[in-house]
């Protein structure tokens, strides 16, 4: 692949350029994961149906709800892995096509030995938000305390909480293109504050604009096309 400067409009533009030359592929693919997906999701609401009609009559309401929604919780795990391995199958078509422009609708069942690791690198990524949060918090509550009341402190540290969230959330942007690319997991995480590194301001454009493509239909099948060239123009800086 030439070699190229990262560029919002020319990942945009190169993004949907692909997409458009391997529409049938796309179309496939988006197609049979909305497909699999409904059937998925029928067959879990039938599933909890029955669970709940074999089993033994409640003592309590609370009862009833309790093992109702473990039920839910149990039955949705196999969709939500579903969901998750055909997602990362569209992501590994893209880099399929950026990479030697082959576009192999079979490869859209290729990534689910990836779920778990995409699992865990939502969980980190949770989990970082998560301590940046705390963080805030307690950083307003020792610094702030002593200045302003306390039911002030809340509305201070969101706004210091906000603006650092957002900074985490675009180092964070690449972090499935990794989970692919590489096969890696969580560690994917660091990769991408490396990719990142010095092209904050360009990955945050790509993400606004590509926030303004969801509100397209169109936009929403296009942008895994496009975060796969921008990951490929990144990488080869």
């Amino acid at each position: 692949m030439r070699k190229k400067t990262f560029s919002i409009i020319d990942s945009v533009a190169e993004g949907f350029d692909l997409f458009f030359g391997n529409f049938f592929t796309f179309f496939s693919a988006y197609l049979a994961s909305i497909l699999l997906w409904y059937v998925g999701a029928i067959l879990t609401r039938m599933y909890i149906r029955l669970g709940i009609l074999f089993l033994p009559d409640f003592q309590s309401y609370e009862t009833y709800v309790m093992v109702t929604k473990f039920l839910q919780f149990v039955l949705t795990l196999p969709l939500v892995f579903l969901v998750t391995g055909l997602l990362l199958g569209i992501k590994q078509i893209t880099f399929d096509i950026a990479y030697d422009g082959k576009s192999r609708f079979s490869r859209l069942f290729s990534c689910f030995h990836l779920v778990h690791k995409s699992w865990l690198t939502l969980i980190a990524t949770v989990f970082l938000i998560s301590s940046l949060f705390v963080g805030c918090n307690v950083f307003a509550f020792f610094s702030l305390g002593f200045f302003v009341s306390i039911k002030d402190i809340p509305p201070l540290s969101t706004v210091l909480f906000f603006p650092l969230m957002t900074f985490l959330m675009v180092k964070v942007m690449f972090s499935n293109e990794f989970i692919v690319d590489k096969k890696i997991g969580p560690s994917s995480l660091i990769e991408s504050f490396k990719l990142t590194r010095g092209n904050w301001w360009r990955t945050f454009g790509l993400a606004f604009v590509s926030q303004l493509a969801v509100l397209t239909v169109l936009g929403l099948f296009v942008l895994p096309m496009i975060w796969t060239v921008a990951y490929c123009n990144l990488r080869e800086e």
